[in-house]
């Protein structure tokens, strides 16, 4: 028989304020800004933050930065999904409680799964105008919650579909968690550049498929179905690299920034308003470059070998 449970809370009211109230949104910011100017403005700084460090390079310092901006992406990514796909299921209340209840596994293949006609795309969401229910769309209502912001209804088409884009460019590459993995469980691979080329045999011609001055290589199994049998299940180990660009990792880092802000703002707005003065600073993305600010300019993303 199944054990039931039951949560007890003494006062979800406060407890409410006091998540909305006390919530570190400027923690991320202050990560995404540090690795920056560290990395930017290395000479400056050197003295300071290598200290007692002489046995590592210049180079391999800034690689490290480098690294953890990659890597940082990818928790803020994390981060942006747990609160939509929170507010999506529960709405509005008890957001503390519903976050330390989600089901981490279970919102890993809502990523994984997430498309273009995705609930979250979608759905709608009802609110109050004027004292008049009306419905306005789900994502609209997860980054603005019923704020118009004197835009017009093509703005906010426009804005809607950019974060759209955004976000099923953020949900694809967090979907590789091998790569994400090999960060968190034991620091399970090694950095270097990554030129790849390809041309006709007998050729000397090249075609450059990649050239970056990061990489992230690591090992990953896969299943090979033409070895596995009813009886036994194959698996091939493979070596893969990732390209990585410092400035575009930054770029999706300050979007995701900017999103978590409008989440966390509107409603400190809305559940905070009657104690303290709260003018939310609240981000639209209608001008962002998707393509420069967010994709990599090489075509080649990942290269496999077995070994």
């Amino acid at each position: 028989m199944r054990m039931k449970k039951k949560l007890i809370i003494n006062d979800v009211n406060e407890l409410e304020k006091e998540f909305y109230s006390n919530y570190h949104l400027y923690y991320w910011l202050s990560k995404i800004h540090l690795l920056k100017n560290c990395h930017d403005k290395y000479e400056n700084v050197k003295s300071v933050i290598k200290s007692d460090l002489t046995n590592i390079s210049d180079d391999d310092y800034k690689r490290v930065l480098r690294t953890e901006m990659h890597f940082l992406y990818f928790q803020m990514v994390e981060t942006l999904f747990e609160f939509i796909f929170t507010y999506e299921t529960n709405g509005d209340k008890q957001i503390w409680i519903n976050l330390i209840n989600s089901d981490f596994k279970k919102n890993y293949k809502k990523i994984e799964d997430l498309n273009e006609y995705s609930d979250l795309f979608q759905g709608k969401s009802d609110i109050r105008d004027s004292g008049n229910i009306t419905q306005i769309p789900l994502l609209r209502w997860i980054f603005y919650l019923n704020l118009n912001l004197n835009l017009s209804n093509s703005e906010w088409e426009e804005n809607l579909a950019n974060i759209k884009e955004l976000l099923l460019i953020f949900a694809s590459d967090f979907s590789d968690r091998n790569e994400y993995n090999a960060y968190k469980h034991a620091l399970r691979f090694y950095n270097s550049s990554f030129r790849s080329y390809i041309g006709l045999k007998g050729s000397n011609e090249m075609q450059v498929m990649c050239d970056s001055n990061d990489s992230i290589s690591y090992l990953e199994k896969k299943r090979s179905n033409e070895l596995s049998t009813k009886e036994l299940v194959v698996d091939r180990v493979y070596i893969t690299t990732k390209p990585f660009n410092f400035n575009i990792d930054y770029n999706k880092c300050r979007i995701i920034f900017n999103m978590i802000n409008n989440i966390i703002e509107t409603r400190r707005k809305a559940f905070l308003s009657d104690s303290i003065n709260v003018n939310p600073k609240l981000f639209i993305f209608n001008n962002i470059d998707i393509d420069n600010d967010c994709l990599p300019s090489y075509s080649l993303t990942k290269q496999s070998f077995s070994i």
